[in-house]
């Protein structure tokens, strides 16, 4: 897909943007890197668009083709998490090249994340089955996107440092650019299967206006795992490694004054002698997975999966001091079952996650220098996450593929911060529905639409907050515990239509839409349309 000197141009821009993390240099050479990035990118989606057309060359049919992307191993999707059980997702070589447009617009939302987006995206993607032993698989993108109305929170991945951002009580449009690539490759010798895969993004965001943040970030991930197939069974375990950095600075060209930055801890608060002109902020993570699948004659599935990731908040204005360390996990455990009689199919899922975090905070002391000292460490902070979930299965492979899957979930939602007693406890219920669908559309064209509907019910909430001096921080937490306790509504389409070109390239037109709807009235809009071509 591409020469050994666009790879290396392209790790060497990166390893440049990485460096630009650490270097107090001017903007002109963060610029000068985004383009070079930016040029790197494009010579990937180009190359792929042109290698790939050879891979194209094949006598399976597009119908085929489509079926297995939306067949019933992506009801099981957990069980390739291990790279080394890849050949199983599909037999027949297939790639993309596709452009997106998407909007999404937001009455109920918490305030650290944005009122709405819009983005364009390129993305190039391929499957390939190489030989009957080996198996190569991939994607590179670029997506370009407004996020609007951010406020209390000026850093990005915003999912991953919750809730220790650096933040002000402005904020404001942010401007996003995110490049992303991955690889993998799979190796079958008989009764053992082997497989390996590089994941690498980076993020590079801005705002022109007070407060003007500039955040650069890195997310590496390698993981390798082992199959071994034993008479029916099939046994597999697999391991991750994962580094992670954000660098997070803001500045004020207003000589009239700027607003205090808080560099929030658990649940609004935050440490005082840190807040005010402590500006420049640097996060470094380092993390690992394990997983074990097992399955029998293609109809029984088991996959689980833990991670971790342990992340350090660095003041780089405060001689390096840790201002938290943020440990993520997640275990997450699913279990499929399936019987199939002709061309129908039918089954069950029932899989449980779980998603800790624990911020473990100092006590920080500026009395005997200009510099802020560690007296001692607390866990003041932890959230934890549960969901279980059940899902049946029924569709028939036949000239019309079609899936129906209802299923029934609950979770629960418990956020403290023990220092204050503070606290957010939320228990949901929600049902809901997947319906898809793959047709031939006459003679040659063909089409794929699918629907999804879910209610989530709030069972109970309860919440204890802060409501001090600190108004405006006092209201975003209200604000974020009201939009936690709405019921919601879930309402998705997602349409496809796809023709031929000749007998090895088709393009297709796809659109996304969803409204969310809450309780007080409020909804939610995301629409999204792509295009692109199929091989």
């Amino acid at each position: 897909m591409q020469t050994p000197s666009q790879y290396k141009n392209f790790s060497d821009n990166l390893f440049i943007i990485n460096k630009l993390t650490n270097c107090p240099c001017g903007s002109h050479r963060i610029a000068l890197a985004r383009t070079k990035l930016k040029k790197q990118l494009i010579n990937i989606l180009f190359f792929a668009f042109l290698y790939q057309i050879g891979w194209g060359q094949s006598p399976d049919t597009l119908l085929l083709k489509l079926k297995e992307q939306q067949s019933i191993s992506r009801f099981y999707e957990a069980y390739f998490q291990n790279p080394a059980t890849m050949p199983k997702w599909g037999k027949h070589r297939f790639s993309t090249v596709q452009a997106t447009y998407e909007r999404s617009d937001k009455e109920a939302y918490a305030q650290q994340y944005p009122e709405g987006h819009i983005a364009f995206s390129a993305k190039a993607t391929s499957f390939f089955p190489y030989d009957s032993t080996r198996t190569l698989w991939g994607n590179a993108s670029y997506k370009n996107q407004e996020l609007r109305k951010v406020r209390w929170n000026e850093s990005v991945d915003s999912d991953l440092l919750y809730p220790y951002f650096t933040a002000d009580a402005v904020g404001g449009d942010l401007h996003s650019e995110q490049y992303a690539f991955m690889g993998g490759f799979a190796k079958q010798w008989q009764r053992l299967h082997w497989g390996i895969s590089l994941d690498y993004k980076a993020e590079l965001a801005s705002r022109n206006k007070d407060p003007r943040p500039k955040n650069i970030t890195s997310n590496l991930q390698l993981r390798s795992g082992f199959m071994w197939r034993v008479g029916e069974w099939q046994a597999g375990i697999y391991a991750s490694f994962q580094k992670y950095t954000q660098s997070n600075e803001l500045k004020f060209f207003n000589e009239l004054g700027s607003p205090s930055v808080y560099h929030l801890n658990g649940l609004g608060y935050y440490n005082h002698l840190l807040k005010g002109n402590k500006l420049r902020a640097f996060y470094e993570g380092y993390g690992y997975s394990s997983g074990l699948n097992i399955s029998r004659k293609n109809n029984l599935f088991l996959s689980a999966n833990y991670q971790q990731l342990a992340i350090e908040k660095y003041m780089t204005e405060d001689n390096g001091v840790i201002a938290v360390t943020l440990t993520n996990r997640t275990l997450y455990t699913e279990l499929t079952k399936l019987f199939h009689k002709d061309t129908y199919y039918y089954g069950f899922k029932g899989y449980y996650s779980l998603q800790t975090k624990s911020g473990v905070e100092p006590i920080l002391s500026g009395r005997n220098s200009n510099l802020t000292e560690v007296v001692a460490k607390n866990e003041n902070y932890t959230l934890k996450k549960e969901h279980y979930q059940l899902a049946m299965l029924f569709c028939n492979n036949s000239d019309l593929q079609y899936h129906i899957a209802p299923y029934v979930g609950y979770e629960t939602h418990r956020e403290d911060y023990t220092l204050v007693r503070s606290f957010q406890h939320f228990d949901y219920m929600n049902v809901g529905i997947k319906m898809s669908v793959v047709a031939p559309l006459g003679k040659k064209s063909i089409g794929i639409a699918g629907l999804h509907y879910q209610y989530r019910n709030t069972l109970k909430g309860n919440y204890v907050l802060r409501n001090d001096s600190e108004v405006s921080l006092s209201e975003m937490l209200l604000h974020n515990a009201r939009f936690l306790a709405s019921d919601e509504q879930v309402f998705q389409a997602h349409l496809q239509y796809h023709r031929p070109l000749s007998s090895s390239l088709s393009y297709f037109v796809g659109l996304n839409t969803q409204i969310e709807v809450f309780t007080l009235q409020k909804t939610n809009t995301f629409h999204q349309l792509s295009v692109g071509l199929t091989f």
